[in-house]
């Protein structure tokens, strides 16, 4: 291995840091606290709650406030990251947001070319293996677009002796993880625009980040005569240097930070030292930073990269994060139906055959005369999904041909067969209806011309398939038969994220009407066919897993 002292270069490296989720948040905002105007980094916050984002700041710009897939906020992300140095991500893995969010923004980082690591942290065991499992998927994921990626597994600071006198409340816990994260950053960001007698270059950084997959982080803090030694006693009895065979490291970046009484002899010992544990192929980047303000105090921070990845249980597949679910609702007359759901079960091979190879899956979904139409795709897809659902409905409306909208003629000619087919069968329902015209006055309203019946169920297919997803408040009007005080708890758990506050005003409500069989029925129509999104698939969850627990 060799050792070399860095010259400074004078260059304003910029740099995105983003907190992801509750526990990513916590720590770029930590992190924000000891950064100065001058700094040129960029600090972004990702909640599903937008009371938390208001707590953290008032700059909304610096808001991402994710009730839908993140998909949607990409235009605005890409903004925040081309022309950019280095990203960071923090995020804690497990849940909804950190697992699902964390590697599609990750995957943007990189189609932009802007360097990104990834440091994320793994539930403790006693979550459940669920939330092991849903992290695993995400980490499979983020090794993919990440150049380095820290992972701390939060079980090795349970009985750590640097934190375990500090649990005093439940967040206590995750006090270790978050100070290492604090650490790496730190460490790496001071680093390159901070002042130092050893400086280091981007260039020399980047190389020893750029696509080295797994890190590791450690540091340590101390005062005294011999304090260059005992940091690096200290530093490679951390839990996570500790755990790992530090030869096996590719590359290793080395910050120290002390005050101006700083000695090259202090320098050459952690470089020493460093030289000894890591193998003679990795590329190590040793750099000071001087701040006037710890004299006396040492500090050390390593960051180790190009780890062999890690190893789960076989069968874990990566996480569907870049999986967009397209929902639309369709009310028919109960005359429409019948004739509606033969046109509509026509669109997935309608967009199979405009867009062939696509990923999408469709579904349908029907409860008497109401049809939902269900698209899974690659998020990549939205556009080319939604531009086919507005031209199919200008070929249903009338608006368009088929064949302006299909190049294969055979298929323009099966499309205007379908909707021939359709007519008929609208046709005999309408013939239907007059035979009961004599008999029932209340059918006499709804019997029309053929013309219009057609016009009807065109217009309501058309208008069910435009670009705009529906407002929640008007889908909610529809359930007034329920409590006013559980809607608008329903709401909050959507918009605010569901605290345990609210599961538990919400779980409590819904116990009120458990022999109320038709609210109850009423409230389960309401969650499956209004709520969408991470944060509404926590409440869809949630107030299932009550639905489904009552008696029969």
């Amino acid at each position: 291995m060799m050792l070399e002292l860095v010259e400074h270069v004078e260059k304003k490296i910029s740099i995105v840091l983003i907190g992801i989720g509750t526990v990513g948040c916590k720590i770029a905002y930590k992190i924000s606290e000891g950064l100065s105007s001058r700094d040129s980094v960029s600090v972004l916050y990702v909640h599903n709650s937008k009371p938390y984002l208001n707590d953290l700041t008032d700059d909304i710009d610096h808001h991402f406030h994710i009730s839908s897939h993140v998909h949607f906020f990409k235009e605005k992300l890409v903004n925040e990251i081309v022309g950019k140095d280095i990203v960071f991500l923090v995020s804690g893995l497990g849940g909804d947001t950190g697992s699902q969010v964390s590697p599609y923004m990750a995957k943007i980082v990189r189609e932009n070319s802007v360097l990104c690591v990834g440091l994320f942290s793994f539930p403790f065991k006693f979550e459940g293996r669920r939330k092991v499992s849903v992290a695993q998927k995400a980490y499979k994921a983020l090794s993919t677009y990440t150049d380095s990626l820290i992972c701390i597994e939060n079980d090795k600071f349970l009985n750590s002796e640097s934190v375990k006198h500090e649990i005093v409340k439940p967040e206590d816990l995750f006090l270790g993880s978050n100070r290492y994260f604090e650490a790496a950053v730190k460490g790496m960001v001071d680093l390159l625009i901070r002042p130092g007698m050893i400086n280091v270059d981007f260039a020399d950084l980047k190389l020893v980040i750029s696509n080295m997959g797994l890190s590791i982080v450690g540091f340590s803090k101390v005062k005294g005569d011999l304090r260059a030694e005992e940091s690096m006693i200290k530093l490679l009895e951390t839990p996570l240097l500790k755990s790992n065979q530090l030869h096996r490291a590719k590359g290793c970046i080395v910050c120290i930070l002390a005050g101006m009484d700083l000695t090259l002899g202090e320098f050459s010992t952690v470089g020493d030292k460093i030289e000894e544990v890591v193998g003679d192929e990795a590329i190590v980047v040793v750099g000071t930073v001087i701040d006037p303000s710890l004299s006396g105090g040492f500090e050390v921070i390593v960051v180790l990269t190009g780890f062999p990845d890690l190893e789960f249980e076989s069968g874990v597949g990566e996480s569907e994060y870049d999986v967009v679910h397209l929902s639309k609702t369709i009310i028919f007359e109960p005359h429409q139906a019948s004739a509606g759901l033969s046109i509509l079960s026509y669109f997935n091979e309608f967009l199979h055959q405009k867009y062939r190879g696509t990923q999408a899956k469709v579904k349908i979904e029907q409860s008497g005369n109401v049809v939902k139409l269900i698209i899974e795709s690659p998020s990549g897809e939205v556009e080319s999904i939604e531009k086919s659902l507005n031209e199919f409905g200008q070929v249903v409306v009338g608006g368009k041909k088929a064949n302006d909208v299909l190049e294969n003629r055979i298929d323009a000619e099966r499309l205007e067969m379908k909707l021939e087919m359709a007519a008929l069968e609208l046709r005999n329902s309408e013939k239907i209806l007059l035979m009961y015209q004599a008999e029932n006055d209340g059918f006499r309203s709804r019997v029309e011309s053929l013309e219009s019946q057609l016009s009807d169920l065109q217009s309501t297919i058309c208008s069910s398939l435009s670009f705009a997803q529906r407002e929640l408040s008007r889908e909610l009007e529809k359930y007034q038969g329920l409590p006013e005080n559980l809607i608008n708890l329903i709401q909050s758990g959507i918009d605010n994220g569901l605290d345990d506050k609210t599961k538990y005003l919400i779980e409590t409500e819904v116990q009120r009407y458990r022999d109320d069989k038709n609210t109850l029925i009423t409230l389960r129509k309401l969650v499956e066919n209004t709520v969408y999104g991470i944060s509404g698939n926590t409440v869809f969850s949630f107030i299932v897993g009550i639905l489904n627990s009552l008696p029969k």
